[in-house]
């Protein structure tokens, strides 16, 4: 969907104008003869909802402010153990046993060595 905050915008001034603009023609094509301001609001956060995702895991792994990075990554996790996969279970039901099986390869391989294990995970 293209929109007022598009990518290709040259400026990232907010201009409420070319906003209404917008929303006028979202109205016009929507496919419903009347769509409410509701249902407007919804299909636009749904739309925008992949990129400012993005964005978070972007920041999550790339911000240079460990309290940003922090903060990002926190949001990542607890969106992410909310999400339901096919079978019902919550997606960190799924992941638990394999980060735990992980974790105790790291640990028996370090003993073995004489280490001290490294918990980095997934790197």
């Amino acid at each position: 969907m293209a929109g007022p905050d598009d990518d290709s915008a040259t400026s990232n001034e907010w201009d409420p104008e070319k906003v209404d603009e917008f929303l006028k023609m979202e109205r016009s094509v929507s496919p419903e003869a009347e769509i409410s301001n509701i249902d407007l609001t919804r299909k636009l956060i749904e739309q925008a909802a992949p990129h400012a995702a993005m964005s978070m895991i972007h920041l999550s792994r790339h911000a240079v402010n460990e309290n940003t990075k922090m903060n990002a990554s926190k949001w990542v996790v607890e969106f992410a153990t909310q999400i339901e996969t096919e079978d019902g279970k919550a997606a960190w039901e799924k992941l638990l046993p394999s980060i735990v099986d992980e974790a105790e390869q790291i640990a028996v391989t370090a003993a073995s060595h004489g280490e001290t294990p490294d918990y980095t995970i997934g790197e």
